[in-house]
């Protein structure tokens, strides 16, 4: 397989990961609202507050990156502290964050609350969290510089 394909491979597992998402009105919000119902909405604040976790240290590794070396501050020494500690982290989790608070709507009535699922369904909804699982990646855009010759290697 070639760069091409092994970019769109990883392009789709990511636009998958992000759409299963267990939020509002996502895909993975529709699913863990199909397995617990109203129950569902508990889980909104620790995976909204693990995704700002995920942009702070991702944020602060960004930032911190581009500072001057010969400021001597603790504030900043704190931040580098954080900013090299081996947690993974992505700035861009913060638009995410964004749509996520907006896509946080109340789900439509169903038109049978009684009945619930049957085990099949119950089967597919827990099997697509457990693809979430697999395929979710906590820093998911990484762009770095490359000198030419790693450029070819990476093309060819």
């Amino acid at each position: 397989m070639g760069a091409s394909g092994r970019a769109g491979s990883l392009g789709g597992l990511l636009v998958t990961a992000l759409n299963l998402l267990p939020i509002g009105q996502l895909d993975g919000g529709h699913i863990m609202f199909g397995l617990f119902g109203d129950k569902a909405s508990v889980a909104r604040r620790p995976i909204i507050a693990a995704l700002a976790l995920l942009a702070i240290i991702g944020t602060l590794r960004d930032t911190l990156a581009g500072a001057p070396p010969g400021i001597a501050s603790p504030l900043l020494a704190i931040g580098q502290m954080i900013a090299n500690l081996p947690l993974p982290g992505w700035s861009g989790w913060w638009i995410w964050i964004a749509m996520m608070v907006f896509l946080l709507r109340g789900h439509a009535p169903v038109l049978d609350e009684i009945t619930g699922l049957d085990g099949k369904r119950k089967a597919l909804g827990v099997a697509m969290l457990v693809v979430f699982i697999l395929i979710f990646t906590p820093s998911p855009i990484v762009i770095e510089p490359l000198n030419l010759s790693q450029f070819v290697h990476w093309i060819v």
